[in-house]
């Protein structure tokens, strides 16, 4: 009584004159299944009250739209509306769905799965490949490059940036950015900073205004007229000094520099904010441009400095190109010593960040949209297979007058329904699915690639409704076509079709031989990008990076004017951290390997003719302690290192790598040859050749290698490498206290163990395998479930064939053999289709690939018998059901 008590209250819902005229013939029906339902169980029970509200619902809402007044007809106008006609198709496709719940809760999660990532990766694309940079007209916003025969993106001087400035006539603005970390002193404990060296000009290109105070004036940031200023970050401002308004013309000590506080920019600078923080959104106190430590940057020929620019407006990125040519002819006239040779390249900024990361984004792209297809390929099997057991009412309805446009527009409004209700709870999974992504990159090293506020924004969900109307349509429109075409007299005369039941079985086969062919292709790009990311795991570094731990920092210039007074800081230094215990040799290096430091110099070889102008060869330059070679484990190949012989007041030495002594003295001896830097003086004297060592990336082939001593070449800024008796990191207190003991005004960062930066050096690869690993491993589990939906259906359909064969004498295992045969032959087309799309998407892959061919065999061979084995998983089940069925059974049954 409670129960129908409450089933009353629920029909509260309908119209009165409804619960008049039918309420009580409701009723009754609800005692009586409820009665049924409760004798099978409390699951039943539940099972039942949740289909009962439900349809109770959507019935009322609709009832009542059917209720609602109308206003008459125009003369002449048809009885009805398209309105009145899509309540009643959406009324009737939910109670047609409801009254399937199993087929609803399968059909709906396996398109949410499929919508859900395909919105999260496009949030991706979205946030890093679509979104504009958050900049006024960032469109016009270009980056200008020196640009050699040898060396395509290039910094450029301050007197080459001063004149690019006045000759060109395609930019309304142009500004130097140099950024550099710096050291704040003088106030607390010393700290490093995210700083950068910039002209006047940089703040209005940007349209960037200050909170607080004013940016710098033109002639602040100009070599000849430079003053003592600084600008804060937001950020900084309120960590550091506690949103002091007060801060203005304090007085802060920056790189050993008493610099004077003038401004404190907004929060539309912070970081986060873009890819890659758009190069210059991650600064914490901006300096005028010739306070830039390395004074070489000031003197032309001398490239330290990078240019930004905003185009005039109408002027396009292909005619700036054009007008920089002209003024880049023109500087190698005026200056051939430094300029020959050099030119300029404009490339948009935003292209510009995200060129790396395009393609990998794109094919994750197109990986995701090949699960969608599988996703909607598997309910488009599920729908024919529902409209096989609607065929009676389908030919009925058919027979009864329905045309078949009218049964068509039915059934695809079922469709569309049942792909909204997986766009909605796809919605919930691309939530999820962004913030899985979010962690991976930043997991794998790669977070800077995703904006801090990368999520489903206007776009994504506009996106994810237009993929979802996509999907019913896709996934509807054809088994509806096949299901409005019955064989009348057969389906009502024998319960089941005849030509359209075959051309739904063909139709059915089809689409498995399509899931399982997009499946392959998935996994064999899976499978190649897994390998690319195991041969990088395997790859030789060329040093033995376990318990090392490294860190960076800078002397201040102000402190530390003279080489001699460097070289003195690294040597107290050296000594009494090496003396730490727990500590088994330490070294100092300009640029640890994939720390994301470094440089390159043109050089000359002795004795060879003076290469032309722009040719150059160019090597990897390093700067090193002693003690380096041993800390890091790398192999001398011939002749020595560097040692205590090797101070300031002697010859200068180098130390080359293998390839750069074969790039630089192919098939000769290079010990005793002297090379030289361009713009360095004297010639250097080779005393050894070490093991390369990959420095950048590695999936990077070596490139030449030159090493100076640090007693020879001493430079304020320089990184640790210590190499210690147990877990590197717990030794980082204890060095520190040492450093510190040389100088307590020296902060250090980046404190970080050699494996943690070969992690990084990796994460992008192995990020990449894993999301698409995910994806080969869901299309695989989609197409496994569409192959065995499909051979079940065909035993279903087979049961009075397979009972006569039965009858007749075949054994089960006969039985079995010609259920999993169909699902093998089933399979080996999908296989040979899967094979030649996996081919062509190879040429797609292969630029992401390292250490493994696209077209690799065995990986091919691999996922194919992967499928062949999925396929008799998935057809096992059906085909031992067959085998044990009772004849007798079969045959009364049909």
């Amino acid at each position: 009584m409670n129960a129908e008590r409450t089933y009353r209250r629920l029909l509260r819902a309908f119209p009165r004159e409804f619960r008049e005229d039918v309420g009580g013939e409701m009723a009754a029906l609800f005692r009586a299944r409820h009665r049924d339902e409760a004798a099978r169980g409390r699951a039943a029970l539940a099972r039942f009250w949740a289909k009962t509200v439900a349809d109770v619902l959507l019935s009322a809402a609709a009832e009542r739209i059917e209720a609602r007044p109308r206003r008459a007809p125009r003369p002449g106008a048809r009885k009805g509306n398209a309105m009145d006609a899509l309540a009643q198709d959406l009324r009737y496709a939910a109670r047609s769905l409801l009254r399937a719940p199993a087929f609803l809760a399968v059909a709906v999660a396996t398109l949410a799965l499929g919508i859900g990532a395909t919105a999260a990766i496009f949030s991706a694309v979205n946030a890093v490949l679509l979104r504009p940079l958050p900049f006024p007209d960032a469109d016009r916003l270009v980056f200008v490059w020196g640009k050699t025969a040898a060396f395509s993106q290039g910094a450029a001087s301050w007197p080459e940036f001063a004149d690019w400035r006045e000759q060109n006539r395609s930019f309304e603005a142009m500004a130097v950015w140099r950024p550099q970390s710096v050291t704040l002193t003088g106030a607390g404990e010393p700290e490093r900073l995210v700083g950068a060296f910039v002209s006047a000009s940089l703040f209005p290109m940007l349209g960037a205004a200050p909170r607080l105070g004013r940016t710098f004036e033109p002639e602040e940031t100009e070599p000849g007229s430079v003053r003592p200023v600084a600008v804060l970050s937001h950020g900084l401002w309120h960590r550091r000094f506690g949103a002091d308004p007060g801060i203005l013309g304090r007085t802060l000590v920056l790189n050993g520099n008493a610099l004077t506080v003038i401004g404190v920019m907004g929060p539309e600078l912070a970081e986060g904010r873009a890819p890659f923080n758009a190069y210059v959104l991650d600064t914490e106190v901006w300096m005028p441009a010739p306070y830039f430590p390395n004074e070489k940057g000031l003197v032309r020929g001398q490239t330290e400095m990078l240019v930004m620019a905003k185009l005039r407006r109408g002027v396009t990125v292909e005619a700036s190109q054009a007008d920089m040519d002209v003024v880049a002819r023109g500087l190698e006239r005026a200056y051939p010593d430094t300029n020959a040779g050099r030119m300029a390249s404009v490339r948009p900024l935003h292209e510009d960040m995200v060129e790396e990361v395009r393609p990998a984004l794109l094919v994750l792209l197109g990986a995701v949209g090949l699960v969608l297809l599988i996703a909607s390929g598997n309910v488009a099997n599920l729908l024919l297979a529902r409209a096989s057991h609607r065929h009676r009412e389908i030919a009925v309805r058919s027979a009864l007058g329905a045309g078949r446009r009218r049964i068509v527009r039915q059934l695809l409004t079922e469709s569309l329904l049942l792909a909204a209700c997986a766009g909605v709870a796809g919605l919930a999974v691309a939530y999820g699915g962004v913030k899985a992504l979010a962690w991976l990159l930043a997991a794998s090293g790669a977070g800077r690639m995703l904006p801090a506020d990368a999520g489903l924004d206007l776009r994504v969900v506009a996106f994810t409704a237009a993929i979802t109307l996509l999907t019913g349509v896709l996934f509807g429109v054809l088994p509806a076509l096949h299901a409005s075409r019955p064989d009348h007299g057969a389906v009502l005369k024998e319960g089941r079709g005849s030509g359209a039941a075959r051309a739904r079985r063909r139709f059915r086969d089809a689409l498995v031989v399509w899931e399982v062919a997009l499946s392959m292709v998935l996994l064999i790009g899976a499978g190649l990008l897994l390998q690319s990311a195991l041969a990088l795991h395997r790859a030789d570094p060329g040093f033995r990076p376990e318990r090392l731990l490294t860190w960076e920092f800078r002397l201040p210039v102000s402190k530390y004017r003279h080489p001699a007074q460097i070289a003195g800081f690294f040597r107290q230094a050296l000594e009494r951290m090496a003396a730490v215990p727990g500590v088994e040799s330490v070294a100092l290096v300009r640029a640890i390997p994939f720390s994301g430091n470094g440089g390159s110099e043109l050089y000359a070889v002795d004795g060879r003719p003076e290469p032309l102008p722009g040719r150059e060869p160019r090597a990897q330059s390093n700067i090193v302690s002693p003690a380096y070679f041993h800390t890091m484990g790398i192999p001398v190949l011939r002749g020595r290192v560097f040692d205590d012989r090797d101070r300031a007041d002697k010859p200068p030495v180098v130390v080359v790598s293998a390839t750069m002594a074969r790039q630089a003295w192919p098939g000769e001896d290079p010990l005793g040859r002297r090379l030289r830097f361009k713009g360095r003086e004297p010639w250097a004297t080779v005393i050894g050749v070490v093991g390369d060592v990959k420095h950048s990336g590695l999936d990077q082939a070596p490139t030449a290698q030159v090493y100076t001593a640090h007693e020879q070449d001493a430079r304020i800024f320089a990184c640790l490498v210590a190499r210690t008796a147990g877990d590197p990191r717990a030794m980082a207190e204890p060095l520190r206290r040492a450093f510190w003991s040389v100088d307590p005004d020296q902060p250090v960062w980046k404190v970080r163990s050699m494996e943690e930066l070969l992690g990084a050096a990796r994460g992008s690869s192995r990020a990449m395998a894993t999301v698409v690993g995910v994806f080969a491993a869901l299309s695989v589990l989609l197409a496994a479930v569409g192959l065995y939906g499909v051979m079940s259906y065909a035993v279903a359909l087979r049961t009075r064939e397979i009972g006569i064969r039965m009858a007749l004498g075949a054994r089960g295992r006969e039985v079995m053999r010609l259920v999993v045969g169909r699902g093998l032959a089933l399979t080996a087309a999908a296989v040979v289709l899967g094979l030649a799309g996996a081919a062509a998407l190879a040429r797609v892959l292969a630029t992401l690939l390292f250490g493994v061919a696209s077209t690799d065999a065995p990986t091919f061979a691999a996922a194919a018998a992967l499928m062949f084995g999925v396929s008799v998983f998935a057809t096992y089940l059906p085909a031992r059901r067959a085998a044990r069925l009772d004849p007798l059974h079969a045959l009364a049954e049909d």
